[in-house]
């Protein structure tokens, strides 16, 4: 390979493979030797540590779900004068700062320390949120010029917060993101409201979730979310490791729903049951909590890029926090389908008892154990749905869209009870 045609893949700054470029924009990922030899750490289930290359089906499916999704990834590309099934091209250029611990870089830039800098946009952040409340004729990402790749289709900003500045990392410069900022959406009136409101829930049902807030920047608003895959501390920002189901899986991120061959959730049973995951049962239980806070809340785009894997260096691997969690059926307009099917079923109404009992075959866990976790979480849905109404109705105004969400919630709850309820008479 041409000096300057290898792209190195760093973890945090440790140089774990490299990629080349293949045909029609795909990648080649090798393992580096050293790193085989000190670490024999996988960067990936779908990508195990060995001494033989990759294949490029493979090597492209983990690194291509790196990217960035529908009209944000044809933004970068069309002001990048790159082709959008060039894989290889984008991750040169928007390498440098990754979901999880992942540097890209060229050959030639494989010096990680030599720039760690950002930009203040504090002062312009406040007028691009007012331009980017319409139809945007560019993403988030492009007006900033920040070389940086974020995965999702939603139109948001990977941001550096600190001292109540906000920073992107400066162009050249690897310096990691803490947050991510998304913007108002016009189409979907009060976005911003609907996930923070169902991320606080989850957090009420006991699931564990990163931090989140509404921020108002000038006359502004923003939905913020720290990133769980970063941990901050004197010395500075840590990058940790993560990787989505889609690429744990190998499968590519146009492929992420179920329906088009993406993962259900029989897959997702069988990667939580790897052995390298820690606390298997656990994190079995947590997914399926979640799995069934989704049915309540009415979450259809609870996809195979919406649930990962963390990578914590010399503790193991484990199901990282949830993320993305928002009721798709506030918007009617939405496919109203879930992403994975609950037994062979993926429409709301359509889901019954012996759906969820074909689901916990497919999770691999016994009937009655999986009526338990539903009961719990029931329960604690139930308890909360009011308060946290109230609550949020106090802190950031009156709006519809919290009227909506708990007749939403409360159709779900009704729907789990009358699931529970029917076990028990058959008991």
């Amino acid at each position: 390979m041409t000096r300057g045609k290898m792209l190195i893949v760093k973890w945090d700054k440790e140089t774990v493979g490299f990629l080349t470029p293949h045909r029609k924009g795909r990648v080649k990922f090798s393992y580096a030797q050293e790193w085989i030899e000190k670490y024999n750490q996988p960067l990936s289930l779908s990508l195990p540590c060995s001494q033989e290359h990759h294949d490029a089906q493979k090597s492209t499916a983990f690194f291509a779900n790196l990217l960035p999704e529908e009209n944000m990834y044809t933004d970068l590309c069309r002001d990048s004068r790159i082709d959008e099934a060039d894989t290889y091209n984008f991750l040169r250029l928007f390498g440098r700062e990754c979901a999880g611990a992942l540097t890209i870089l060229p050959e030639v830039e494989s010096d990680v320390s030599r720039a760690n800098d950002y930009r203040d946009i504090t002062d312009e952040l406040e007028a691009l949120l007012e331009k980017h409340q319409g139809m945007p004729q560019h993403s988030l990402i492009a007006e900033t010029k920040a070389k940086l790749s974020i995965a999702g289709a939603q139109n948001k900003l990977p941001i550096h917060m600190k001292n109540g500045r906000f920073f992107v990392p400066e162009e050249g410069s690897y310096a990691p993101t803490t947050a991510i900022l998304k913007t108002i959406a016009a189409r979907f009136p009060d976005l911003h409201r609907n996930e923070l409101f169902c991320m606080e829930l989850a957090r009420k049902a006991g699931l564990r979730i990163p931090d989140a807030t509404i921020l108002s920047i000038g006359s502004q608003q923003a939905y913020v979310v720290m990133r769980y895959d970063r941990q901050q501390s004197e010395t500075g920002v840590a990058r940790v490791h993560q990787e989505d189901f889609c690429q744990a899986l190998g499968i590519s991120r146009i492929h992420k729903y179920q329906e088009t061959g993406g993962p259900g959730f029989s897959a997702c049973g069988k990667v939580l049951l790897n052995p390298l995951i820690s606390s298997n049962n656990e994190a079995r239980e947590d997914f399926i909590k979640c799995a069934v806070f989704n049915y309540i809340i009415g979450n259809c785009d609870a996809h195979g890029k919406n649930f990962s894997l963390l990578y914590k260096w010399g503790q193991g691997v484990f199901l990282a926090p949830f993320y993305d969690l928002i009721s798709t059926m506030a918007y009617p307009e939405l496919d109203q389908k879930f992403a994975m099917s609950i037994g062979d079923t993926f429409r709301f109404d359509r889901i019954k008892e012996h759906s969820w009992k074909q689901f916990a075959m497919d999770m691999n866990i016994r009937v009655e154990r999986l009526y338990s976790l539903m009961e719990e979480t029931h329960k604690s849905v139930l308890s909360s749905v009011e308060p946290l109404t109230a609550g949020h109705e106090k802190l950031y105004g009156t709006s519809p869209i919290y009227e909506n969400l708990s007749s939403i919630v409360m159709n779900g709850l009704n729907q789990i009870a009358v699931i529970i309820d029917s076990n028990a008479k058959n008991l």
